[in-house]
C-alpha cells in the first residue's frame, strides 16, 4: 500500500555539505552481550569491549525476560508480566577498563541481565551513501537483531535490511522413534524437550521455555510448534498476533490425525520498547520433511538530517517458512520494528515490515491432508509522515495443504498474520540523569529550646540517596523517629516536632541512605526546655529620622528592618530615612527558644507640595496647544492633572501637552499621590482662549475693475493687498487693476487679539488680441491659429521671453521660453477655444488672446 507520513522531530546534529562521504555496506554495529551493571558507578561488563572507545555512542537493549504462562492450556505463552523486558536506551561511553564500559550518564531503566542485555555501537556519519546492503547481525539468542547508526546526510540507493535477523524459528529437526494411532489425538499445548509429540516453538521476548520447549502453546511472540500428527507451526509475532497454524485432518478412518495445530504467536503490548519479531513454530513431521519456523525480523534504528533516496529501501520483514515435502509445515517469522527519525526524506522510499508466509505441505498425491504453517504477523513501522513514501506492514499468508488425491486445497485451517501497524516516530530515549555521588547531610542548628507550640529540626542533604531518615536518642542509642502524631516529616529534610516539650532532653540527627554509599548522618541537634522571647518597641519621629527602643523580653539577639531596605542588629537604633513617607519597621528578636517579630507603620518627613507653571503664554487663540510644567517638590509617587475644556481632559504625564479647541477661560488642577493624602493645587481661569475671526470674501469684475464682498466673521479691522501692490483697510474696497493677469488678493481680517488671513487668485481677461505700451506694439499672428502661431514686436523685446498660457478659466496649460523674434509656440494636442498668452519680458509683461482652431 502506499502511505504519505510524516511528523516533527529535532536532531542534535547537521550535515556539513562538504565532508567527505562515507560508502556503507555489510554490517556496520558491533555487539556484546552484558554480564553485569553497576547502577552505582555506570558501568557495563560486556563480553568484549574490544570494538569500543571513549565518546562512543551504544543502544543498551534488554532482548528478553519476560514471564510467560507454562500452563497446559490455550494461555501457554501469555504475558505474565513484562518486566524489564524491550526497555532500551542511548548512552554515551566516558571510559572503557578492561571490558568494562564506564558511561557519562546514570542508566534511565534498571535491566534484567537474565533477559539478555546487550550494547550495540550507533555509529554517525556526516555523509553516508549505501549503494548496495547493509545489515544487522542476525540475533544469536545473546546479541544481533538490531541496526542502528545516525547520519548528517543519508543517500540511499540501496536497502537497510533487518530481514530474517530478529527471534528464531523453531527447528524442525526431530528424533521421531515412535509411532502414532488413530485413537489418540495429541493436543498438549507443552511437551518437554525429548518428546517426539511436538515440534519446537517459535522464539519470544520470554525465550523458548526449556522445561517446554515443545507443543502447540505460543512462547509470547514465538509461534507455537505443530503438534502430533504432522500439524503445522503458528506464525510469529510482534505488536499483533500471528496466524494459526494448519492441522492434519487425514481422510483415512484408521490415519494419523494431527488436530493440533501450532498456536498463533501473542502480541506485545505497545509501549515504545523495542522487540524482535518473533520466529514461527516449527511444523510436526516424521519423516525428516517438516520444516522450520521462520525468523523473525529484526529492529532498524536511523537518525538523520536528511534522507536522499533513489527508490531506496527499509526492510525488516519476517522470514518465510519453507514448503514441506510431507509432514507439517514451519509458520513464518513476524515482521520487525523500524524506528526512523528524519527531518527531510527526498525521493521515493519504501519501508517493509511483512510478516512471513506460512510453508505449504506437499501430500506428493497421497491420501494425506499435512498440516500447512501460519503467517506471520506484520511489525511495526514508526516514521515521518508527507513524504514520498511506500507502507508495507501486511501480515504473512498461510501455507497450503497441496497436491492430496483426498483434501482439496486449502490452508487446513491456517490463518494469516495480522497487519502491522504505522505510528509517528519514537522519540530516541538518551539519559540525562548524573552518576551518583556519596551523599551529604548538613545543618546550621545545633541546641534548639522546646518552648513554642511545634519546632521544626531542619537538615540540607545533598548527593545520591533513597531514603531520609530522622533519628532520635532519649539515652538509649539512635533509633528511627516514629510516625505518630508527635511528628510530621519522618522521612524529609524537615522534621516538625507537634509536641516540642516531650522532646525535650532528646538528640536528633537525618540520615540519608543509599543503596550506592554507606549510610549518612548530620550532625546533632540537642532540644532543650525555655521560653521564647517577646518582641516589642517604641518609636520617637523628629523629620526624616526615627529612634527605635526595644521593650522585648528574654530577647538575646536583635534585627531591625526599617522597610526602606535597611537593617541593624543594635538593640536599639536610630535611623534616617531617604525621604518622606510610610513604611513598616520589623524588629526580629531571639533567644535560645526561638526567634518573634513585632511590626509598626511609621509615617516621616511632609507631604509633598503641588505647584505648577506653563511653557509660554497661557492664552491665545482657539485652536491653542499649552504645554503645563509640573513645578511640585517632595516626594510622590504618581500624579494626575484635570483640564477641563481640555483635549485630553486629564493626564498622568509629568509635564503634558493640551489642546484647547472652543475660546473661553479654564481652570487647571494638579494633584500628587503619596503615603500622605492626596495633595491638589488649583489655578483658576488659568488659561484664556481667544476666539480666532474667519476670513472670507467674493468678487465680482467689471474689466479691470473689481468689486470685492467682506464676508468675514468675529473681526473688527481688515486689510486688503490686491497683488499688484496696492493695499486697502475698507472692508468692502472697489479696486481697478493695471491689466489683464492674474492677482493673488489677500484679505487679513482681525480683532483686538486673533487675525487670520485668506488668500485668492483672480485672473482678469484682456479684451484684446493685441497688447500696447508707449513704445511698441506686439501681437500673435497668425490669430485664430491650428498648428502653431508667431509672436510679433515692433521693436523687438530684449531676448529671451518666457511665457505662459492659461485657457478661459485661468488654469496654466502650456509655458516655454522665446528665444528670437519673430518666435513662433506650438499649438500640437491644444483644445480648441479661448487662451490667453502672458508674455514676461525684463520691462513689462504682456498679456494677448489667443484664438485655438
Amino acid at each position: 500500500m502506499k502511505t504519505i507520513i510524516s511528523f516533527a522531530l529535532s536532531l542534535f546534529f547537521l550535515s556539513n555539505l562538504f565532508t567527505q562521504t562515507d560508502t556503507l555496506s555489510g554490517v556496520l554495529n558491533h555487539y556484546s552481550p552484558v554480564s553485569a551493571i553497576d547502577t552505582c558507578t555506570a558501568r557495563l561488563t560486556v563480553g568484549s569491549a574490544a570494538n569500543f572507545q571513549q565518546g562512543d555512542t551504544l543502544l543498551i537493549a534488554q532482548m528478553q525476560g519476560a514471564a510467560i504462562s507454562v500452563a497446559d492450556n490455550s494461555q501457554f505463552g501469555s504475558l505474565t508480566e513484562l518486566g524489564t523486558a524491550g526497555l532500551w536506551e542511548q548512552a554515551v561511553i566516558q571510559e572503557v577498563q578492561g571490558n568494562d564500559l564506564l558511561l557519562t550518564q546514570s542508566l534511565l531503566h534498571t535491566y534484567n541481565i537474565a533477559g539478555n542485555v546487550q550494547v550495540v555501537s550507533i555509529p554517525y556519519y556526516e555523509q553516508a551513501l549505501v549503494t548496495d546492503s547493509v545489515a544487522a547481525q542476525a540475533w544469536d539468542g545473546q546479541t544481533g537483531g538490531i541496526l542502528a547508526f545516525r547520519a548528517g546526510t543519508l543517500t540511499l540507493n540501496g536497502r537497510l535490511t533487518a530481514t530474517g535477523k530478529g527471534f528464531r524459528g523453531g527447528s524442525a529437526a526431530l528424533n521421531y522413534d515412535g509411532s502414532c494411532t488413530w485413537l489418540i489425538n495429541y493436543e498438549d499445548y507443552r511437551f518437554g524437550a525429548n518428546s517426539i509429540r511436538g515440534g519446537l516453538k517459535g522464539e519470544g521476548i520470554g525465550g523458548v521455555p526449556t522445561a517446554w520447549p515443545r507443543g502447540r502453546g505460543a512462547a509470547a511472540n514465538g509461534g507455537g510448534g505443530g503438534n502430533d500428527h504432522n500439524a503445522g507451526g503458528g506464525g510469529g509475532a510482534l505488536l499483533t498476533a500471528g496466524g494459526r497454524g494448519g492441522e492434519n485432518d487425514n481422510p483415512n478412518f484408521l490415519g494419523c490425525k494431527g488436530f493440533g495445530e501450532g498456536a498463533a504467536g501473542w502480541s506485545l503490548p505497545n509501549n515504545s520498547r523495542l522487540f524482535l519479531g518473533g520466529g514461527g513454530g516449527a511444523g510436526h513431521g516424521n519423516n525428516n520433511v517438516a520444516t522450520d519456523g521462520g525468523k523473525g525480523g529484526g529492529i532498524i534504528l536511523l537518525e538523520a538530517g536528511q534522507i536522499i533516496s533513489n527508490n531506496g529501501v527499509i526492510v525488516t520483514n519476517g522470514e518465510h517458512a519453507q514448503n514441506a515435502g510431507g509432514d507439517g509445515a514451519g509458520g513464518g517469522g513476524a515482521g520487525g520494528m523500524i524506528l526512523l527519525n528524519a527531518n527531510n526524506i527526498n525521493g521515493p522510499i519504501t519501508f517493509s515490515a511483512m510478516g512471513g508466509n506460512g510453508g505449504s505441505a506437499n501430500n506428493n498425491n497421497q491420501d494425506q491432508c499435512f498440516g500447512p504453517g501460519g503467517g506471520g504477523s506484520g511489525g511495526y513501522i514508526g516514521a515521518p509522515e508527507g513524504f514520498d513514501t511506500d507502507i508495507l506492514l501486511n501480515g504473512g499468508a498461510p501455507g497450503l495443504s497441496l497436491n492430496s488425491s483426498e483434501c482439496p486445497e486449502s490452508p487446513n485451517g491456517a490463518t494469516p498474520g495480522t497487519d502491522g501497524l504505522l505510528e509517528g516516530p519514537l522519540t530516541f530515549p538518551f539519559s540525562t540523569i548524573p552518576i551518583p555521588q556519596p551523599p551529604i547531610v548538613a545543618t546550621d542548628q545545633d541546641t534548639l529550646t522546646a518552648c513554642a507550640e511545634t519546632l521544626t529540626l531542619s537538615a540540607l542533604p545533598d548527593g545520591s540517596f533513597n531514603t531520609l531518615i530522622w533519628e532520635f536518642d532519649n539515652g538509649n542509642g539512635f533509633m528511627p523517629v516514629p510516625d505518630n502524631a508527635d511528628y510530621d516529616g519522618v522521612n524529609t529534610p524537615n522534621l516538625l516536632l507537634n509536641t516540642p516539650a516531650a522532646s525535650a532532653g532528646s538528640s536528633f540527627r537525618l540520615s540519608a541512605i543509599s543503596s550506592c554509599f554507606p549510610p549518612v548522618y548530620s550532625s546533632v541537634i540537642e532540644v532543650t526546655s525555655g521560653a521564647p522571647p517577646l518582641p516589642d518597641f517604641t518609636v520617637d519621629l523628629n523629620g526624616l529620622t526615627a529612634t527605635f527602643s526595644p521593650v522585648s523580653m528574654d530577647a538575646i539577639s536583635y534585627t531591625w528592618n526599617f522597610g526602606d531596605g535597611n537593617t541593624s542588629s543594635s538593640a536599639g537604633a536610630a535611623h534616617t530615612y531617604p525621604s518622606s513617607g510610610v513604611y513598616t519597621v520589623t524588629l526580629t528578636v531571639t533567644n535560645a527558644c526561638g526567634t518573634a517579630t513585632s511590626e509598626q507603620t511609621i509615617t516621616v518627613g511632609s507631604a509633598p507640595v503641588p505647584d505648577f507653571g506653563v511653557s509660554g503664554s497661557s492664552s491665545g487663540c482657539a485652536p491653542r496647544s499649552i504645554g503645563f510644567v509640573n513645578q511640585s517638590t517632595g516626594t510622590f509617587d504618581s500624579l494626575l492633572w484635570a483640564f477641563p475644556g481640555g483635549t485630553p481632559a486629564s493626564s498622568t504625564q509629568p509635564n503634558p501637552t493640551i489642546t484647547y479647541e472652543t475660546p473661553g477661560t479654564y481652570d487647571v488642577s494638579l494633584t500628587l499621590f503619596s503615603a500622605f493624602a492626596p495633595q491638589q493645587a488649583t489655578i483658576q481661569d488659568q488659561v484664556i482662549i481667544y476666539i480666532r475671526p474667519t476670513a472670507a470674501f467674493t468678487y465680482d469684475t467689471d474689466e479691470l475693475t473689481v468689486t470685492f464682498t467682506n464676508l468675514s466673521t468675529d473681526a473688527d479691522f481688515f486689510s486688503w493687498n490686491f497683488g499688484d501692490g496696492e493695499t486697502s483697510t475698507a472692508e468692502d474696497p472697489v479696486h481697478t487693476f493695471p491689466g489683464p493677469g492674474t492677482y493673488d488678493v489677500t484679505l487679513n481680517a482681525s480683532n483686538p487679539n486673533c487675525s487670520r488671513a485668506v488668500t485668492e487668485t483672480i485672473f482678469l481677461q484682456p479684451s484684446s488680441t493685441t497688447a500696447t505700451d508707449q513704445k511698441r506694439q506686439i501681437w500673435l499672428s497668425p490669430n485664430p491659429a491650428g498648428n502653431q502661431t508667431c509672436l510679433q514686436a515692433v521693436p523687438e523685446l530684449q531676448l529671451p521671453l518666457p511665457w505662459q498660457c492659461f485657457n478661459a478659466t485661468g488654469q496654466l496649460v502650456a509655458e516655454g521660453t522665446l528665444r528670437q523674434i519673430p518666435g513662433c509656440i506650438s499649438l500640437k494636442g491644444w483644445t480648441g477655444g479661448t487662451h490667453y498668452i502672458k508674455i514676461l519680458s525684463k520691462e513689462n509683461v504682456y498679456l494677448l488672446q489667443l484664438i485655438v482652431q
